[in-house]
This record gives C-alpha cells, structure tokens and sequence, in this order.
C-alpha cells in the first residue's frame, strides 16, 4: 500500500484508485506547486474526486468488490488519517472494506497480490476493534483460521484477533448489562471462566514471543543515535519528539516494528480487559478481590507498562527517524506512511490506556501532534 508507483501504474485514468493515489501523491508534495496551484490545493481536489468516485462505484455492487477499490478505500483512509488529522482509526469506510473482503472470499487467500491487500485491510479493521474492543465480524475469525499460523507474521495476526475477540467479550461483560437476568453465581462463573481464557492465552503469547531468535528479536541502540530524518520532502524546521528513555529497540525493517507494536498495544488492551474481569467478579460479591487476585491485577498493571515502554523504545524507527552514519537505513522512505500509521494507533491506545504511565502519555500526545503538523495540509 505504501508503494504508490505500481499502483498508479495499475489504476485506470480516472478510477477512484487513479485519484486516490493522485490525492496521496500531491499531498506528500504540498510545499511545492504547478503553475498557480500549489499542490496541497491538487491534493485536496484529487481527494474529493476520489470520495465522488467512491460513492459512484458503492452503487453498482459488483464493481465495488475488486483490488482496485480496495487499494482505493485503504488510500483514501490513509489521506484522512494522515493529511485531514483524523481522530480515531478506520472511519466510515469499515463497512465498505468489510464488504470487499467478504465478497472476495478466498481470493484474497490464494492470489498473492491480493493476499498482500487483503492483510492490510484485516489489520486495519483490527486496529479499530482493538482500540474500541469491538468483537471481530465472523468472515475475519474465518479468514485468520485458514492461515498458516507456524509463519511468525501470521501467528503475530492470530494473537491479535484471539486478544481481540477476549477484549471484546470481557467489555460485553463488564459494561453491557445484558447478563442482567443471570444469577450472581451464573456471572461469576462467567467471569471466572473468561478470566481464565485471558490469562491462558497472554501464558501463551508469552511463551511463543520469548522463544524469538534472528531477525524477529530487535536489537537494543543508544537512542543518542536517533537523527532527524534525512529526505527533502520532510521539513526540518519541525523538531522531533523527545525521547527521555535509556534505550531504542531497532528491527530487521519497519514491516517487522510494524507486527510487533501493533501486538503489543493488542496485549495492554486484553491486560487491562483482564483486570476489569477480576475486579467485575469481585464487585458481583460486593467485595475487594482476594489476594490472589490483588497480585494478579498488580502483575497485569507491570506488564502493561513494560509494553508501554517496549513500544515508546520502538517508535523513532516507525517514525522513520534514522540512525546516525547508518548508510542503510531501516525505514525507507516510501515506508514511513505505513510506520506512522501504525504508531497512531499505538499512541491512542496508549494514551487510552489506565496503566501507562503519565511519561509514555506525554511523549504519545507529542507524537500524536508531530505526526499531524507534519502531514496536516494547510
């Protein structure tokens, strides 16, 4: 998705795809301008056109479900998130994105192109369920469950949907009310057993991560080598965020960073779904949660944030920020969208979260705004 070039060669003159990427391309170029139209200006026509385009394409069913539109809707989600400053991930376009890839079926398992798109656009859902703790639709459950989970990516994508679909069930539970005709010993119960889902599977999850060797294990860097990034297109009069921390986590390339940060704010959401259980089973009593569980809660609140810190440590490479006298940086320049993408939905989990400290608040909330002055359209 971040590769405009073989998409804008791919897309038909006047497609929705056509204008989306246009609308990304002239965005990425704002400072600059064509005669009397400054880009930022193209960027903003090009954009509007594409949602014309969109609205068009919605109406005639059996043109909305193919690549092209998807890449389109995935381009146009990136426009508004990025150049508009949208708060919150994956807005109206969810339903139209849910219906492509359920009309896709398995085409977006066996071709590999479409495989590539059909991927993104899960993990984008994922990111808005995760952040809302939305149950995921039935046709992702599916999807995930025909995948090769021994490929490290993969099992990464199948953690996120198991913690996703926990989440969801612990805030159905805790805040719903509709368990309201149950017994108070039907509800313990079933929080007792929910609970202990959650904690089988972060055993799990920790169990998996802390057998990581090679390239999937980031190595640990003095974050003095951190370095403004170094491509005209970023404006150096904007100062990045401060780091006040003692390391920097670098991986094998953005794409692994990527997998890893998204798994680790999909963690702090079910460790903080897991203390609402305990403290729900508790409340049904009408008493303080046992010791037991005092200690359970107190080892989710450290393990929240220690993911908290993993990810701060992560994101000057997700930010494309590079490493000094590094002649081969790891976060090419096509791909910084794709980071910041990513990082976005890190920083409002964390700045959602109740166990993150008020430290990874505050560089959140500078990043959050130095991602949005740097890509905001005048």
């Amino acid at each position: 998705m971040h590769d405009l070039y073989p998409l804008y060669l791919s897309a038909l003159p006047g497609s929705v795809l056509w204008l989306a990427v246009r609308a990304v391309a002239c965005a990425d170029m704002r400072y600059e301008s064509v005669g009397d139209i400054p880009f930022q200006i193209r960027a903003r026509q090009y954009y509007g056109a594409a949602l014309n385009g969109l609205r068009v394409v919605a109406h005639e069913e059996h043109t909305l479900a193919n690549d092209q539109v998807l890449a389109a809707i995935l381009l146009i989600d990136n426009f508004e998130k990025m150049y508009l400053s949208r708060i919150g991930p994956l807005g109206p376009h969810r339903d139209a994105i849910k219906h492509i890839l359920h009309s896709g079926g398995n085409d977006y398992l066996f071709n590999q192109s479409s495989f590539a798109l059909g991927c993104l656009a899960h993990k984008r859902l994922q990111a808005r369920q995760i952040l809302l703790r939305e149950e995921p639709d039935p046709g992702q459950i599916m999807w995930v469950s025909k995948l090769n989970v021994d490929q490290p990516d993969i099992h990464i994508t199948a953690d996120v949907l198991h913690m996703n679909i926990l989440s969801a069930a612990a805030k159905k539970l805790t805040e719903s009310g509709e368990e309201a005709r149950n017994t108070l010993e039907e509800k313990a119960e079933q929080s007792r057993q929910l609970a202990r889902s959650i904690q089988d599977l972060l055993a799990s999850i920790e169990s998996w991560t802390s057998a990581m060797t090679g390239l999937w294990k980031p190595e640990v860097t003095d974050p003095q080598q951190i370095a403004q990034p170094r491509e005209m297109d970023e404006p150096f009069d904007l100062p990045i965020p401060h780091f006040p921390y003692p390391r920097m986590l670098s991986y094998h390339n953005l794409w692994l960073g990527c997998l890893w940060n998204f798994h680790a704010a999909s963690q702090i959401v079910l460790r903080e779904s897991l203390v609402d259980v305990i403290n729900y089973g508790a409340t049904i009593h009408g008493h303080e949660p046992v010791r037991e569980n005092m200690e359970r809660i107190h080892t989710e609140q450290e393990a929240v944030d220690k993911l908290s810190s993993v990810i701060m440590w992560s994101i000057p490479l997700l930010l494309g920020f590079t490493r000094r006298y590094d002649p081969h940086p790891r976060s090419l320049p096509h791909g910084k969208m794709v980071g910041r993408l990513y990082c976005l939905c890190s920083m409002w989990v964390i700045q959602k979260a109740r166990f993150t400290s008020l430290e990874h608040k505050q560089t959140a909330s500078e990043v959050t705004k130095w991602i949005n002055d740097r890509y905001r359209l005048c």
